[in-house]
């Protein structure tokens, strides 16, 4: 019955009226899309918010967990510092694939002197690098002499701390 109602009201219409209904029912389709529209993207950023919390309490953990590394490490550092020049060196020229001999050192003031008979020049220079920055040993006399092969060289090397 109200349906014929609707069909009666919409033939006894003048055109202005019925350009009013279809108006109306267009606007009330929008409503109702946008309605439907709007749940996923609620859903959405209420999911975005919990992973923005989530990431945060991450974050958080791994700043504390790299504070505790870096901690860690400035105490391994101090106490490799106090390590003996003689076994710091040999053992970060064999980290860098390095051959050494030990050889005289011409003064007595905790100098420790080496050779390379044959090591790539590159990673001398990292090993001097690796040295300096981690150890706190540093070279203090140095010659290098290039061999036949290029990039090969034989390295006198005194370190100090």
């Amino acid at each position: 019955m109200r349906r014929r109602r609707l069909v009666d009201a919409w033939y006894a219409a003048n055109p202005e009226r019925r350009s009013l209904f279809v108006m109306g029912g267009i606007t009330a389709l929008l409503a109702a899309a946008v309605a439907i529209a709007w749940q996923p993207f609620t859903a959405a950023l209420s999911l975005a918010r919990d992973e923005v919390a989530r990431t945060r309490v991450e974050l958080a953990i791994a700043r504390e967990r790299t504070a505790e590394t870096e901690s860690l490490v400035r105490q391994a550092v101090a106490s490799s510092r106090t390590a003996d020049v003689r076994s710091t060196v040999t053992r970060v020229l064999g980290e860098h694939s390095l051959q050494s001999a030990p050889i005289e050192a011409k003064s007595a003031d905790g100098r420790f002197a080496v050779v390379v008979a044959d090591g790539r020049f590159d990673a001398i220079v990292n090993a001097l690098d690796a040295l300096a920055r981690s150890e706190g040993i540093r070279l203090v006399e140095g010659t290098v002499t290039a061999r036949v092969d290029p990039g090969s060289v034989r390295a006198e090397l005194t370190f100090a701390r």
